[in-house]
């Protein structure tokens, strides 16, 4: 072959490889698409509203929609029919919907807590006076495993443990106050109402080292919108950082959009936020467990099927310590 040949045939090779990044390039931004959310009034909410009302998202160059419910019904419901692209849910529900057909994925660990609280006119004041006392709960729910796991880190034995099925809520915080309940578990922040209206904390889900908040989203969502589920998750962590150096970011603008109720307003305690990362394996495992025994999954789950491949859709940043980009992409999840 001669020289002038090899040159003509580097040149349109050159030009192939050249037209096809571009195409790549036009594909991937035709992929771009905005990713809406469904939240609820509860302090999970928070950093995804703080990210939309300072602008985080939009100086990240990502299109997200924050859209509230009032009830978890609506937002299922919504999400269910394609109205939103994911929501703030648990590994509990993140199972079931996957065993029942849905194409979902989990994708970061929120930071939701569930309260044991006691009624102030009980002698309840440590997790070992629950022995054989019925607590108010929602029974076959993220709750009761939330209790379950409370007291059994205790050494309570689960014939020592008395559960009431109490499914709403508003019914359960009247019986607390007014003693016909002596014990009852509550998530944030109507748990501080119940506080501020007597009630004692005993425990909670977090100080037992449990996170089973998550964010669920529709995997056709995600595939091919990696690179946004990026800049969200970026402006989310920008958000974070901001509630955490200063609690006063959470103004009357960011309460009136989130709709608390008017007697959360002045009670709302804000957690220790953490940057968006997926859920440790071990609290998936412990969920799933936990619901095997109960006679709720039909068939073993893995972790990895559970969960979007962290890689794509977490950036490492430049001040990010190793642990943290680490966990993020999944590598420590067997250390954590």
């Amino acid at each position: 072959m001669s020289i002038t040949m090899r040159k003509v045939i580097f040149a349109v090779l050159l030009l192939f490889a050249f037209w096809t990044l571009c195409s790549c390039t036009a594909t991937n931004s035709e992929a771009h698409k905005k990713i809406t959310i469904g939240v609820l009034s509860d302090v999970n909410s928070i950093p995804f509203i703080v990210a939309e009302e300072k602008g985080l998202y939009e100086a990240e160059g990502a299109e997200v929609e924050v859209k509230l419910f009032m009830s978890a019904v609506e937002r299922d419901a919504a999400f269910q029919a394609g109205e939103i692209d994911g929501c703030m849910s648990d590994i509990m529900a993140a199972a079931l919907a996957i065993q029942n057909g849905f194409d979902v994925k989990i994708t970061s660990v929120t930071d939701g807590d569930y309260v044991l609280l006691a009624s102030d006119s009980s002698s309840i004041h440590t997790v070992q006076d629950f022995k054989n006392v019925e607590i108010g709960m929602s029974t076959n729910t993220i709750i009761e495993y939330a209790v379950d796991s409370i007291l059994a880190s205790e050494e309570l034995k689960p014939d020592e443990i008395k559960k009431i099925s109490i499914p709403k809520m508003p019914v359960r915080m009247e019986m607390l106050e007014n003693g016909t309940l002596k014990g009852a578990c509550i998530p944030q922040p109507l748990a501080a109402v119940a506080e501020s209206k007597g009630a004692r904390v005993i425990a909670t889900a977090k100080q037992a080292g449990l996170a089973p908040s998550v964010m669920v989203f529709n995997t056709a969502s995600i595939i091919g919108n990696e690179n946004e589920f990026k800049k969200m998750y970026r402006a989310y962590n920008k958000a974070v950082d901001m509630l955490n150096r200063d609690p006063e970011v959470l103004d009357e603008t960011i309460i009136d959009k989130a709709k608390f109720p008017a007697e959360v307003k002045d009670v709302i305690k804000l957690p220790q936020y953490g940057e968006a990362s997926p859920p440790d394996k071990k609290d998936v495992e412990n969920v799933l467990k936990w619901m095997k025994e109960k006679g709720l999954l039909i068939r073993d789950f893995k972790y990895e099927e559970m969960i979007y491949d962290s890689e794509m859709i977490f950036s490492c940043q430049p001040d990010m310590s190793y642990a943290h980009c680490f966990r993020m992409k999944g590598i420590m999840n067997d250390y954590s």
